[in-house]
């Protein structure tokens, strides 16, 4: 019955919203289209004068593959060229338009939603740190901001990336996903995290895979460069395959590649709830298990679980701490976008995707809010 009443209330939030687009967004959003358009008919172009050269670079392949190898040898590689930078100027033109939109409609958006706009404005290391959800770090780095004021909460949203060291590259990242943060209206004491299972634990059998993928190098290489009989391949196989294992976990291991574990599920006294199902999914700590029961409710876990499927991810974890609460959905897709190059804009699921994402946003902070007249 809950679960029902919770999509009801995002129905009726959503129906609000989308009529106040129509009302107030339906001129900008007829010239984003036009710009759209112009921005596609571009690329389009491009692309068709890279295409032409790198069929007539086959063509020219084929008439000479018998006389000049060599120089039929570089029309191929030409052409293949070709299609790189046609495939790179379509990705360029789409990034183009993607900052675009956001520039031109993103805060008329927020605006519309709440007292809320884009900032360059960043995470503070202390939060995250105190949050105790997160794996140790060194580096922070975030984007797409949105701050402000949601009925008098302030809210931050981000994306954010942690990293191990000074080194912002992708093997040194520990952390990447949206990260969430307003104040409560309860008083905390102590901290309080839940950790879904999928964030702790790897999504599959990390050293199974491993040994397959070695295993199936070293069978490859038997069987393509070695000719002796089956019981010596056999043995080298394995012998190769150990080794080539080791290597290949160790090299995994160096660039970061498996999960580390937050800082909770080393701080913090596991805290086991009621509900199964819930135990089934999450890992609850806390530095108080009364005040840890206290706070997550079965109507909390109920909105957690919203914004978990309506982000689309297993990957989810929140804190209790300073009368604030923390939110970080892991996730590597680019989110809030407001569309792109090949997606109407008048008529965009990324709009109504950004709409929903905001939405259990939102949901979770009336429950919070000091505003008794709200019945959730």
């Amino acid at each position: 019955m809950q679960g029902q009443n919770l999509v009801h209330i995002a129905e009726n939030y959503k129906n609000k919203y989308v009529n106040l687009f129509n009302e107030k967004l339906s001129k900008t959003l007829n010239i984003l289209e036009l710009k759209r358009k112009e921005v596609l008919k571009q690329a389009l172009e491009i692309c068709s004068l890279y295409f032409l050269f790198a069929i007539l670079c086959l063509f020219g392949y084929f008439a000479l593959r018998t006389v000049n190898t060599t120089f039929a040898l570089f029309l191929i590689i030409f052409s293949a060229v070709l299609v790189v930078f046609c495939l790179l100027t379509v990705i360029e033109k789409n990034s183009y338009f993607i900052k675009f939109l956001k520039e031109e409609s993103g805060n008329k958006i927020l605006t519309i939603l709440g007292n809320l706009h884009y900032s360059n404005t960043q995470f503070l290391e202390s939060d995250i740190i105190e949050s105790t959800i997160f794996p140790a770090f060194a580096t922070l780095n975030t984007e797409d901001c949105i701050v402000g004021k949601y009925k008098e909460t302030d809210l931050k949203i981000c994306e954010t990336s942690l990293f191990l060291d000074s080194d912002s590259a992708f093997w040194n990242r520990v952390y990447r996903g949206v990260v969430i943060l307003f104040k409560s209206n309860k008083t905390i004491k102590n901290t309080t995290t839940v950790i879904s299972k999928s964030e702790i634990n790897w999504k599959f059998p990390a050293l199974i895979l491993i040994l397959a993928v070695a295993f199936i190098l070293c069978i490859i290489l038997a069987l393509f460069l070695l000719s002796i009989d089956a019981m010596e391949g056999i043995l080298l196989v394995i012998g190769f395959g150990c080794v080539f294992a080791y290597i290949f976990y160790e090299i995994l291991k160096k660039c970061h590649f498996f999960k580390r574990q937050p800082i909770a599920c080393e701080k913090l006294l596991k805290l086991m709830l009621e509900d199964t199902q819930f135990n089934k999914k999450f890992k609850a700590y806390s530095s108080d298990q009364i005040e840890g029961r206290y706070l997550l409710t079965t109507a909390f876990m109920e909105r957690l679980l919203n914004i978990q499927t309506t982000f689309g991810t297993k990957d989810i974890k929140c804190s209790f701490y300073d009368d604030k609460l923390m939110i970080a959905i892991s996730t590597n897709k680019n989110l809030f976008e407001l569309g792109n190059l090949f997606c109407k804009v008048d008529k965009s699921i990324y709009i109504e995707r950004f709409l929903d994402e905001i939405i259990s946003i939102f949901i979770m902070i009336d429950y919070f809010k000091l505003d008794e007249n709200t019945k959730l």
